[in-house]
């Protein structure tokens, strides 16, 4: 009996919902009724023809490949901003090793070198303190250009 009891339970319920269903079916028709009616008076009104339509899958498409657009412009400004963070912070560092370089030192350190060969001494010894590989050759391939370069 109780099983009985609960099928039947469960056929009102989906009864119920099959109702609660045709209603919401039966609202939606009217208002798209009521759409489609309000359109027909906007073409009277614009005199514009029934057969006239628009190919709305056309601006679903433009829609989508305007946002596809973004969507490469964004990754683009994104790589470009990762970029420019890098050289910024590479930048602030070059600041920082020079203003530790020319801290205490007078503007005169080497008065025989020129600005572009002071410039190649502070990158010597920016790359030095950096830790990066200097080796012997680097020197050895500037005498080597200079020399050509004087021949």
């Amino acid at each position: 009996m109780l099983r009985i009891e609960r099928l039947r339970e469960e056929r009102d319920a989906k009864e119920q919902k099959i109702t609660d269903h045709v209603k919401m079916i039966n609202d939606l028709q009217r208002e798209l009724e009521n759409i489609a009616a309000e359109n027909r008076t906007l073409r009277k009104l614009a005199a514009v023809p029934d057969n006239y339509g628009i190919d709305l899958a056309g601006i679903k498409l433009n829609t989508e490949k305007k946002i596809e657009s973004y969507t490469k412009l964004i990754k683009v400004l994104q790589d470009d901003n990762y970029m420019l963070e890098e050289e910024r912070a590479r930048l602030k560092n070059m600041l920082k090793q020079m203003s530790m370089l020319y801290t205490g030192i007078p503007k005169d350190r080497y008065a025989d070198l020129t600005d572009e060969q002071l410039f190649e001494v502070d990158q010597f010894v920016m790359r030095l303190k950096a830790g990066e590989p200097v080796t012997p050759g680097d020197c050895y391939e500037l005498k080597k250009e200079n020399s050509l370069l004087k021949a």
